[in-house]
C-alpha cells in the first residue's frame, strides 16, 4: 500500500538494522506458493509499523502527499458526489447552464473515476490524520494505533469519507 511505501521512504539509516531483522523474521513466517515465489513477502514486510517514530514520519508524509494531490482537483469529492447524484436523479436537464449537463457517457465515466481517485486519497488522508492523532498522544498508544490499523485493513470500506 501507499503507507508501506511511506514507511520505507521515511526510514532513517539507524533504523535499517531493525527493519532487516523484522524483514527476516517475517520472511520465515511468509507462506511460499507452489511455484516457489513469495507473493506475500513485500506486503508482509511493510504491512506493520516498524516503530512509532518511523510511523509518525510515514503518516506525515502520507498526509502531506494526499493533501497536495487533493488540492490539484478543480472540484471536491462532495461536488463530484452532488454532480453524479443530480445526474442519477435526473435533476440536470438540457436547458441547464451547468457544465456537466452533456449526456456524454465518457464525461460521466470520467467524473466517476475522478470521484474514485478522490475517495482513495481521502481514505489515506483520514488514515494518516487519525493515526497521527493517536501517535501524538504518547508512544504508549502505539498498540492502540496498530489495532486501529489492523481493523482498517480488514474493513471493505475503511475511511472513505463522504461517499
Amino acid at each position: 500500500s501507499v503507507l508501506s511505501l511511506c514507511r520505507v521512504a521515511s526510514t532513517r539509516d539507524e533504523e535499517l538494522p531493525g527493519m532487516k531483522t523484522q524483514f527476516l523474521k517475517r520472511a520465515k513466517e511468509t507462506i511460499h506458493s507452489d511455484d516457489g515465489l513469495v507473493p506475500q513477502l513485500g506486503a508482509t514486510l511493510c504491512r506493520h509499523p516498524f516503530s512509532a517514530s518511523n510511523e509518525k514520519r510515514a503518516l506525515e508524509m502520507l498526509h502531506e502527499a494526499t493533501q497536495i494531490e487533493l488540492e490539484k482537483y478543480e472540484t471536491t469529492l462532495e461536488e463530484d458526489n452532488d454532480i453524479l447524484r443530480a445526474r442519477r436523479e435526473g435533476i440536470l436537464n438540457k436547458n441547464s447552464k451547468d457544465r456537466y449537463v452533456d449526456d456524454n457517457s465518457q464525461l460521466w465515466s470520467a467524473i466517476a473515476v475522478r470521484r474514485g481517485e478522490k475517495q482513495i486519497l481521502h481514505h489515506y488522508n483520514t488514515l494518516a490524520s487519525i493515526g497521527l492523532e493517536i501517535l501524538k498522544q504518547s508512544n504508549d498508544d502505539f498498540d492502540t494505533y496498530k489495532g486501529m490499523l489492523e481493523a482498517s485493513l480488514e474493513d471493505p470500506k475503511p475511511f472513505l469519507g463522504v461517499v
